[in-house]
């Protein structure tokens, strides 16, 4: 065997073990990748549904609920576009939102009486607004389609159950019943109040809603790194005293367990419904 064929048998295994080498390292990163795609193709899913959800009108390939095809696209392309194109539908939804829950927005406006509204103009009333806890953004609507319509006082006139949000963005749960003797309405301000900025380590959430001629109102707390709770509480309209009072509630909760031995939970706080509204 002459120099020549050496060198040629050495450069052929050269290659060959360079190949054998690298095969594990483009399989693992081929593997990482269709990971990555994965929770594109679910994120750009759930994008989509979200914008049309909220009716923002988002159209063109880049709004798809098509996963497959959103997945096959982002194997084909580098992490950096996919990561644009993320970050570009989130901003878009995030514009949206904050129009859909403007105070401006006629849309997010409930169709109230003028009697019922703030008489200082300090509160608007409105539909949904736009909260976060830490890295999660939503749009929440605390009272069910934006406004409950119903006799609770039995005078035969439509009584309302809102919420009101000022420019500081706190909200408050309001109501205003009728007065059909009088041909006017009582509005007044209840002790559900919160904060729909919701930028800490903790988060709260309200859902608004009637049940067999009761408002039932579901409290939700949430902590981070420390656990969840609830509580439901059941309102009945008391004529006489002009209130809601508290009938009937439940509530639980679940701490996280804590070190060194994992046996005890963290001390979860739990919600109490007011006994009035």
């Amino acid at each position: 065997m002459n120099n020549q064929q050496s060198l040629s048998i050495f450069i052929k295994i050269g290659i060959a073990l360079f190949i054998f080498m690298s095969f594990p390292v483009a399989y693992a990163e081929t593997s990482a990748r269709a990971y990555q795609c994965d929770y594109y193709s679910r994120d750009a899913v759930e994008q989509y549904k979200k914008n049309l959800q909220f009716d923002c009108g988002f159209k063109g390939l880049r709004w798809s609920n098509n996963k497959a095809g959103q997945r096959k696209w982002c194997m084909s392309v580098r992490k950096s576009i996919t990561d644009k194109e993320n970050n570009i539908r989130k901003k878009m939804l995030e514009r949206c939102f904050k129009t859909k829950t403007s105070l401006k927005n006629k849309s997010n406006h409930p169709n109230i009486p003028d009697r019922c509204k703030d008489p200082k103009g300090l509160y608007t009333p409105i539909k949904s607004i736009y909260s976060w806890y830490r890295y999660k953004r939503e749009v929440r609507t605390p009272v069910a389609k934006g406004v409950i319509k119903f006799d609770f006082n039995g005078d035969g006139g439509l009584d309302y159950i809102f919420i009101e949000q000022n420019k500081k963005q706190n909200v408050q749960l309001t109501t205003c019943l009728s007065d059909k003797k009088n041909k006017s309405y009582r509005r007044k301000v209840t002790r559900i109040a919160f904060s729909a900025k919701g930028d800490s380590l903790s988060s709260e959430g309200y859902d608004i809603s009637i049940k067999d001629k009761q408002l039932q109102i579901s409290f939700s707390y949430f902590e981070h790194n420390a656990g969840s709770s609830f509580a439901e509480g059941f309102y009945a309209y008391n004529n006489h005293k002009h209130i809601f009072e508290l009938k009937d509630s439940i509530s639980n909760g679940a701490g996280i367990p804590m070190p060194p031995d994992y046996t005890q939970s963290y001390p979860i706080y739990i919600p109490t419904p007011p006994k009035t509204l």
